[in-house]
Order: C-alpha cells, then structure tokens, then sequence
C-alpha cells in the first residue's frame, strides 16, 4: 500500500514537472512568436514611413512658416507622448532585466523620433489629399529666393536640390511663406517678381499652393502635383 502511494506520488511529481516544463515551452514560443509579430509591425512601419516620406515632399507641401512650426510642435508632443505609451510597459521590465539605461534611452529616443517624422507627414499629407475647398488666387511679390541641400522633391530625382522662394503672408501682415519651384522657374524670377499662386484652403486650415504662375512670364502656369 504504501510503495503504491509512493508510486503516484511520484508519478505525480513527474506529471507536474512535465506541465511545467511544456509550460516554459510554450510561454518561450509565445514569446518568440510575438516578438516575429512585433517585428513584422515595425517593418511596415518604416515602409509606410518612408513612403510618407517621398510623398511629402511632392505632394501637399505647407507654405507659412508658422504652420511649419505649429505642424512640427504638434508631432513632437504626439510622438513623444505615443512613444512612451507604447514603451511604458516596457521600460520597467527592461531596468528589473538590468538593461543599460542608455540602451533605453536611446530605443525610446528612436522610436519617438520614428513616430514625430509619421505625424509630421501625416499631417501634411491628410490635409492637402482631405481638402476638397476650391483654390484662391493671390498675387505675392518675392522677396528673396534660396538653394538648400534639403527639402526638395523626389519628382526633380532621387537627390534633388530645393529651389525655394519667398514672399509675404497674403493674409498675415509680417507673416513668411516659402515655395518650392521648379529650377527654370527659379532662374528666372527673384525679389520683386510678381507670382499669382492658387492657395487651397487645407482640411486642417493649414494652406498648400495649387499651382503657380510668375506674372508677365511667357512660361505656361506651373501645376503642382497632387491636383
């Protein structure tokens, strides 16, 4: 009697040793499994950002130098305040596994970067592609004109240099708007040219050119893409 207790006590113990070993099976499968998901998530992420990215600068572009600010305040608290939404579970368990805190801090300085430039394209983006309002026509003079290494269209090529334009806000006096043009446009106009420019409204009162024209110029009207 008693070497049969003794028997399923022990068969018991190997019954509960073996649950608890396909236990830690299955929770370290669960584990990599999801951490393939994850990763799979992020990957579309960076696609769809970089996506975003070459549209935006074609399609949409802001035009007052204050929406730019607003626009780019706005992502920076989204990004930041999604990103450690995302992490906050995350950080803890990462310090209780002895991970270096700069590791941390960078992973979360990355990712809510990440997250700024996908609002920040977004933004821009939904605004112009949401925006059925009709166009306005506004005569702005230049007021100065400028070549950077950054900003240009990938519609020019794949490294495009930005060939912008400046002139006065039609609606805000002291306001600065700016303008991507073409290079032939470029050459030919400077501070005092005259444009007539068609201004849409935006889905998020943020205005976009339509198209352009510099007045007086021979040059057929110059229409943006994305219209």
């Amino acid at each position: 009697m008693g070497e049969d207790l003794e028997l399923k006590g022990s068969l018991g113990r190997c019954a509960f040793e073996g649950s608890v070993l396909c236990g830690k099976v299955d929770w370290a499968h669960m584990i990599t499994k999801h951490a393939a998901f994850l990763f799979k998530i992020f990957v579309l992420f960076i696609f769809i950002l970089v996506a975003e990215y070459v549209l935006s600068g074609m399609y949409f572009r802001l035009v007052r130098h204050s929406d730019f600010i607003l626009v780019n305040m706005l992502s920076v608290v989204a990004g930041i305040g999604v990103g450690y939404w995302l992490l906050r579970k995350l950080i803890p368990l990462a310090l209780k596994e002895q991970v270096p805190r700069w590791v941390i801090a960078v992973v979360l300085s990355v990712f809510c970067f990440l997250l700024v430039c996908f609002f920040r394209f977004s933004i821009q983006l939904t605004n112009g592609a949401l925006d059925f309002a009709p166009a306005e026509t506004q005569i702005v003079t230049l007021t100065g004109k400028n070549i950077s290494a950054l900003g240009g269209s990938f519609r020019d090529g794949p490294s495009p240099m930005a060939h912008l334009v400046y002139f006065g806000d039609w609606n805000n006096e002291g306001g600065t708007c700016e303008l991507l043009i073409t290079p032939a446009i470029y050459y030919t106009a400077g501070p005092g040219s005259r444009m007539e420019i068609s201004v849409r409204k935006g889905l998020f009162n943020i205005p976009w050119v339509d198209d352009f024209q510099i007045v007086g110029s021979l040059q057929d009207r110059y229409q943006l893409p994305g219209n």
